[in-house]
């Protein structure tokens, strides 16, 4: 941690970083930077600071969009960050989305598979899949041609449970409730039921991405990445039981980025403060100077004229 109290003016203080392109600047309370875990804003978790070079004017305005009021500015730098902008330098191209998307299809298909399964058991999926409806009635026939399974278990629901999930075999046969023979067809069923709801998940989960990409806010290349990442992360949170914030910096940093800038003011990071940049941890970041945000106060005077010649008096 490099402390440095010697400056009495902020502006002062940064201008000799402020033609640097990989330099950034930090408004907190705390003379210290980390990321919060508690942060309730709708974006995801990390550590949000302002490209210098793009913002220095805005620092010498006092125009700063958010957070300028903090008690402590922490200069950093980051090399090597990709920038929202297909048309910035080290822009997000299509060919970075194209291979991210291969990436989480293959990385989040089994959790995407699981919240599917979890929707339909808690009622709020209802999928009409005739190949599914095809089996749970086979399944169903299987059951009612054995006089073993008992009056209670001869019904739909019975069915589904054991082309889904399987049956308690082994209780059912030492009860004798069931023949061997309709334990090996049910198995025989449920394996085949397995390849279907895979392939019906892959479906689903490649017309998720899709809807993303389609009617997301911002159409260009890491704008679809935001909003499938963004998205993808509200429904795994019921999964995880995490917030979404935090799911989201995981998928994120899982495809290899452990940051973001909008220099060119996009505001995909975030509409109010469309040119800043975003770390999804301190792996990237050399901290250079943790200063104090204190501003000159200019100075006030007045103007008379004596003798014709004018007269500057200066106040406290």
């Amino acid at each position: 941690m490099i402390l440095n109290e010697k400056y009495m003016d902020i502006v002062a203080a940064l201008k000799p970083y402020s033609e640097s392109n990989d330099l950034f600047i930090h408004f907190s309370d705390l003379p210290k930077l980390g990321i919060n875990p508690q942060s309730d804003y709708n974006t995801p978790l990390g550590i949000y600071a302002y490209p210098l070079k793009e913002i220095y004017k805005e620092v010498t305005n006092d125009t700063v969009p958010f957070a300028s009021e903090r008690k402590w500015v922490i200069l950093f730098s980051a090399h090597n960050i990709h920038d929202v902008s297909e048309n910035a330098e080290n822009g997000y191209t299509q060919a970075n989305w194209l291979r991210d998307k291969e990436i989480l299809f293959e990385k989040y298909l089994p959790e995407y598979k699981n919240y599917l399964r979890q929707q339909s058991v808690e009622g709020r999926l209802f999928i009409t899949d005739e190949n599914e409806k095809r089996m749970g009635n086979i399944a169903l026939k299987i059951m009612m041609d054995d006089p073993l399974i008992p009056k209670f278990a001869r019904n739909m629901a019975w069915a589904i449970a054991a082309l889904k999930d399987g049956l308690n075999y082994d209780a059912m046969l030492k009860e004798n409730m069931i023949k061997i023979e309709t334990v090996k067809a049910l198995e025989k069923l449920h394996s085949e039921y397995d390849e279907h709801e895979i392939t019906f998940a892959e479906d689903q989960f490649k017309d998720f991405i899709k809807n993303c990409e389609n009617f997301g806010r911002y159409t260009f290349p890491c704008g679809q990445l935001w909003n499938v990442t963004r998205t993808l992360a509200r429904i795994l949170k019921s999964n995880k039981n995490s917030k979404g914030p935090v799911i989201w910096n995981k998928i994120i940093r899982s495809l290899g980025y452990d940051g973001f800038t909008d220099k060119l003011g996009e505001g995909l990071i975030h509409e109010n403060e469309p040119c800043q940049a975003v770390f999804f941890s301190t792996k990237p970041i050399k901290l250079l100077q943790i200063l104090p945000n204190i501003r000159k106060k200019p100075m006030k005077y007045n103007i008379s004229y004596k003798n014709g010649k004018k007269v500057i008096g200066y106040k406290d």
